[in-house]
C-alpha cells in the first residue's frame, strides 16, 4: 500500500511548530503539532491517526538530517 503526505509549516513558537498536511499539496486539511524539545505529537483531543503519525516522523527525519524545521515538503512510502 502506498502513502503520500503534503505538509507545510503553519505556525512556529518557541516551543510547538505546526504543520498542515494532506493527501494532494493543495489540500492540506489536517493539521499536527509538535513539541520542539520533546519532538513529540502535541494533541488537542483525540487520538493520533497513521497520516499524523507518519507526517510528523517525516518532518522528524527532515529535520534531523538538515538541522532546522522545513517548511514544506511530503513524506512518500
Amino acid at each position: 500500500m502506498a502513502f503520500v503526505s503534503h505538509y507545510r509549516k503553519m505556525d512556529e513558537t518557541d516551543e510547538t511548530i505546526s504543520y498542515a498536511y494532506g493527501w494532494e499539496p493543495g489540500e492540506l486539511t489536517q493539521v499536527l503539532c509538535l513539541d520542539k524539545a520533546t519532538r513529540r505529537l502535541v494533541m488537542a483531543e483525540g487520538l493520533p491517526t497513521h497520516s499524523m503519525t507518519a507526517t510528523a516522523a517525516g518532518v522528524l527525519r527532515r529535520m534531523l538530517s538538515t538541522g532546522s524545521w522545513p517548511e514544506h515538503g511530503y513524506v512518500a512510502s
